[in-house]
């Protein structure tokens, strides 16, 4: 059996596992509500104590909730902001163009003010900070149409959200883009000549909703 998790890493004793996948007696979500049980891999106020594994892919997913309260007064440390970035940034794009410029926003003052300009994000002065993904259209100049960075800047988008899921943070993904106006106003604020294209905000949730997503088979066509 290969050993996973912590105790590959630190050569631990696992807890119970099954496998070479660590199964916990604690559920990882709550079938009645569809909450995740945070506990299941020692998140807690977006700490991982020792001893508890990571989630894979699959559960980050599953995990993802769109959090609009949140607790007042916490930050995140460096190390975690810069896994954030570092997710953003691994995230594919056309030709490799990388068309994107990220402005992380953690003044108290400026993400008030964000707030008066944006009708949907009036949580972010709870929250943490807000992570602004922001568009290089000149980045890729031989890319049909309008170019693909809107694309590129909502895989880097989801790749932070995925990512701060794992930390055990709640996030909430509230678009600037194709609003033209709106990226005009936060390409100022921010001070910018990028485009602003989406508004992340992390920090610690408050209250974890249930989850909304699910497979949807009459939405799938098989060409085989």
């Amino acid at each position: 059996m290969i050993a996973t998790g912590w105790s590959a890493l630190t050569g631990r004793a696992a807890e119970t596992k099954t496998s070479a996948v660590f199964t916990f007696d604690e559920p990882l979500s709550n079938p009645a509500t569809g909450k995740v049980n945070l506990d299941a891999y020692g998140i807690i106020n977006g700490k991982k104590p020792f001893g508890r594994r990571y989630m894979n892919t699959i559960e980050a997913i599953r995990a993802r909730r769109s959090v609009r309260k949140y607790q007042a007064g916490k930050v995140l440390p460096q190390e975690h902001i810069d896994l954030l970035l570092e997710a953003a940034m691994s995230a594919p794009s056309a030709c490799n163009s990388r068309p994107w410029e990220f402005v992380v926003v953690e003044s108290a003052e400026l993400r008030k003010q964000i707030t008066a300009i944006h009708p949907h994000c009036r949580f972010l002065p709870d929250a943490a900070l807000a992570l602004v993904v922001c568009g290089l259209p000149e980045a890729l100049p031989t890319a049909p149409g309008d170019g693909f960075w809107p694309q590129d800047c909502a895989a880097a988008t989801q790749n932070i959200l995925l990512t701060a899921t794992e930390l055990g943070y709640g996030t909430c993904w509230c678009g600037v883009y194709p609003d033209r106006d709106l990226a005009a106003a936060m390409a100022k604020l921010l001070g910018v000549t990028s485009v602003p294209v989406s508004l992340v905000v992390v920090g610690v949730a408050e209250d974890v909703p249930t989850r909304r997503g699910y497979l949807d088979t009459a939405k799938v066509r098989y060409l085989r």
